[in-house]
C-alpha cells in the first residue's frame, strides 16, 4: 500500500477521531450522563475513565498524524471497545441510551454498531495492509482508497440517519 493511501485513511480517523472529542468537550455533562448510562464503570471511577477516554482519542488523533500505523491501531482498538460498550447495553435493551459519540444524541441501535463495525474493519485492514508488502501494493491501495472512500459517505450518511432517528424518537416521546 502506498504512503497516500494510508495518509487518506489516516487524515479520515483523525477527522473522525477529532469531532469526537469536540463534542465531548463542549457536551462534558452529558457525555458524562451517557457513559454513566452505559452502566459499565462504577460511578466512583466515571470522571478518571471519562478523562482518559478524551485522552486515548487525542493521542490517536496524534498518532494518525504523526504515527500513522500505531494511530491506525490504537484507533481499531478504541472502536472495539466502543463496540463492545454499545452491544453489551443493546444485549441489555438499553437503546435509549444516547451513544455519547457525537453533537446530537443519538440512542445506540444496530446501525450504530454496524458504522462502528465498519469503521473498526478499515482501520485495522489498513494497519494491516500498511504493514504488508509485495507486488500487489498497488491494488491493496486501490481496495483501501475505495474503502476509505465508502467508509467516508457511508460514515457521514449513517451518522445523519442516526441524528434523525434520535430527534424523531425524542418528537414522538413529546421531548421536542
Amino acid at each position: 500500500m502506498s504512503g497516500l493511501e494510508t495518509q487518506l485513511v489516516c487524515w479520515f480517523y483523525a477527522f473522525v477521531f477529532a469531532l469526537a472529542v469536540q463534542h465531548k468537550l463542549s457536551q462534558w455533562h452529558r457525555f458524562r450522563a451517557s457513559v454513566s448510562a452505559y452502566d459499565i464503570v462504577p460511578d466512583q471511577l466515571l470522571t478518571g475513565f471519562i478523562g482518559l477516554l478524551i485522552v486515548l482519542e487525542v493521542v490517536v488523533v496524534a498518532s494518525l498524524v504523526f504515527v500513522q500505523a500505531v494511530g491506525l491501531f490504537l484507533a481499531g482498538i478504541l472502536l472495539t471497545v466502543y463496540f463492545i460498550a454499545i452491544a453489551i447495553n443493546m444485549g441489555r435493551g438499553r437503546g435509549f441510551i444516547d451513544c455519547g459519540c457525537g453533537d446530537e444524541p443519538t440512542p445506540l441501535s444496530v446501525i450504530l454498531l454496524g458504522r462502528n463495525l465498519l469503521l473498526m474493519v478499515v482501520a485495522f485492514s489498513t494497519f494491516y495492509l500498511g504493514l504488508w508488502v509485495g507486488s500487489k501494493e498497488m491494488i491493496a491501495g486501490l481496495v483501501v482508497l475505495s474503502i476509505v472512500m465508502i467508509a467516508g459517505g457511508l460514515y457521514l450518511t449513517l451518522d445523519q440517519l442516526l441524528v434523525n432517528q434520535g430527534k424523531y424518537r425524542r418528537l414522538w416521546l413529546g421531548e421536542l
